[in-house]
């Protein structure tokens, strides 16, 4: 039997009213259309889950023709099918040109028969009402219930039906059946049941396997991911990030070097004294610049050497507070989680992303839940960033927490930021005096919950003419306050490149507008570092 043959054998049948049928097309159609829909939001509108989405549609379709009786009969209208209770007019329904595709009908009889469109080579009638045709491939014959009982569909190839109509009339000859016989109807169940059902199991089997497949590929590869990354960000915060309810009074003293832009190190140091949530204290100290910062329950008082934050503490911040480096914002989503070894440790990594590509890449301890690595990909037509990578290393238990005693940021493969923690001491006696607001200090709101800032207006800043035609690119980073109300104020630049640049990117600027930051639904204002690239492409 011919690949062609066997296809015809077990699917040719699909084309007529089936409900059994259809409801595997329909299951089949839901899986597939499940699998689409769990999918990472990255992944849905590439090729293998876009298949999924536009086969789900097709046996859509055809699960519910299978559900039209209307079906049956298909290629004859209601007159012709009436003209057919006349056995003298059957005849002519049938084609006499073996070019001419066949057609499905109605017999007076409670009994059908159909045969596919190739050419026919023999056919039979009979006086009882009942046509059997056999093509020159396959013959099919379907039957109601008061003649063949639960079997529905026979599909036979073409020496099946000359055996089935030798059975029945006791004559085939070497070009297939011929002439008018009468049929004896009380055979028919028991010649053309076995093989309908045996069709019938074999479809039914491997319906059954392709639904397997396919939800099992729906839990795996859209659920499991999706859980995953949220989890492991959930467990990492729990398990590094200090400064929440929990934490015993201590104080931490950390080492910090610097490297600058001629590959000169500047040391600095971070002290924290924490007693709670709603009371502790930051001293931040690095060449000439001193940062003092006391909290409490609805934010901190800040004193600074400077009225702005040079562009070297806000990364700062960053490295040492994990809610930044952990924080998912509400238009970001994550990718989907994979895994690799690296040095001898399983990692498990998830990325998070804006629309337009994306921002940071997280990897995680597989066996123990620790952040080990951040790292920013470079973006298209932008300058690199300042910030690539960054590693946590040492990991020290302290209560409940694993705090890294070691935090490196990289820019490519240099080492440009150091912290290392010299040492963690318990509080044992309250100093009320470390608490006091300081003098000449700014109060800036904070919350555990609070909502960053987001840019709804943004005009896109000129790359001058001059600039462009010298060569000139590179990044300019403003320090800036969002205020309550989404404007800008103490727009300074913190991070310089040519002046006509800029002036381009501060022209720019000034015209931006923010959606504030908020603390529940109260605005809050909050400061930023605002970065502009201007990127030639050669």
């Amino acid at each position: 039997m011919t690949l062609r043959e066997i296809f015809v054998e077990n699917f040719a049948g699909d084309l007529e009213y089936h409900p059994r049928r259809a409801v595997v097309y329909l299951a089949l159609a839901v899986a597939a259309f499940c699998f689409w829909i769990f999918s990472p939001s990255d992944v849905q509108f590439t090729t293998v889950p876009l298949v999924f989405a536009l086969g789900s549609l097709a046996l859509l379709i055809k699960g519910i023709f299978l559900l039209r009786k209307s079906s049956e009969g298909l290629g004859l209208s209601d007159q012709e099918l009436a003209r057919l209770s006349d056995p003298s007019n059957r005849k002519s329904f049938l084609h006499p040109s073996p070019s001419k595709p066949a057609k499905s009908f109605r017999t007076s009889v409670p009994a059908r028969f159909f045969c596919g469109q190739f050419s026919i080579s023999a056919r039979t009638s009979t006086n009882h009402g009942v046509t059997l045709r056999c093509s020159e491939y396959f013959s099919l014959a379907q039957f109601s219930s008061s003649l063949a009982g639960p079997c529905v569909v026979l599909l036979l190839p073409r020496k099946g039906c000359q055996v089935l109509v030798s059975r029945i009339t006791g004559e085939v000859n070497s070009n297939g059946p011929r002439g008018r016989h009468s049929l004896d109807f009380s055979q028919i169940p028991h010649i053309i049941c076995p093989q309908m059902r045996k069709n019938t199991g074999r479809c039914f089997a491997l319906a059954l396997l392709v639904l397997a497949a396919l939800v099992s590929g729906v839990y795996c590869a859209g659920k499991e991911d999706s859980i995953n990354s949220e989890s492991l960000i959930a467990q990492a915060r729990k398990l590094e990030e200090m400064w929440t309810d929990g934490t015993p009074p201590i104080t931490m003293r950390t080492e910090i070097q610097v490297l600058d832009a001629k590959g000169k190190v500047t040391p600095g140091q971070y002290v924290v004294t924490w007693q709670s949530s709603s009371r502790w204290r930051e001293e931040l100290e690095i060449a000439n610049y001193k940062r003092i910062r006391v909290h409490d329950a609805r934010g901190y008082w800040q004193q600074s050497t400077l009225g702005i934050q040079p562009e070297i503490i806000f990364q700062l911040d960053s490295l040492l507070d994990f809610k930044t480096v952990l924080k998912v914002g509400a238009k970001q989503v994550l990718g989907k989680v994979k895994s690799h070894d690296k040095d001898g440790v399983r990692q498990k990594c998830t990325e998070v992303k804006w629309a337009s590509g994306t921002e940071r890449i997280l990897c995680f301890d597989e066996a123990n839940g620790n952040l080990l690595t951040v790292e920013y990909p470079r973006s298209e037509n932008q300058n690199p960033p300042d910030i690539s990578r960054i590693e946590y290393r040492a990991f020290n238990k302290l209560g409940d927490k694993r705090i890294p005693y070691e935090v490196r940021a990289f820019r490519d493969r240099t080492v440009v930021v150091t912290a290392k923690v010299l040492d963690v001491t318990p509080i044992t006696e309250d100093n009320p005096a470390l608490f006091v607001t300081p003098t000449n200090s700014e109060f800036w709101p904070q919350c555990v919950d609070m909502q960053n800032p987001e840019l709804v207006d943004r005009v896109q800043p000129k790359y001058p003419t001059s600039a462009r035609s010298n060569g000139e690119q590179g990044r300019v980073v403003f320090y800036a306050a969002i205020e309550s109300d989404g404007t800008l104020s103490h727009l300074t630049i913190i991070q310089r490149a040519t002046p006509s640049l800029e002036s381009a990117a501060a022209e720019a600027i000034r015209q931006w507008h923010y959606k504030p930051a908020a603390c529940g639904s109260t605005p809050i204002r909050v400061e930023t570092s605002i970065p502009v690239d201007f990127w030639l492409r050669h």
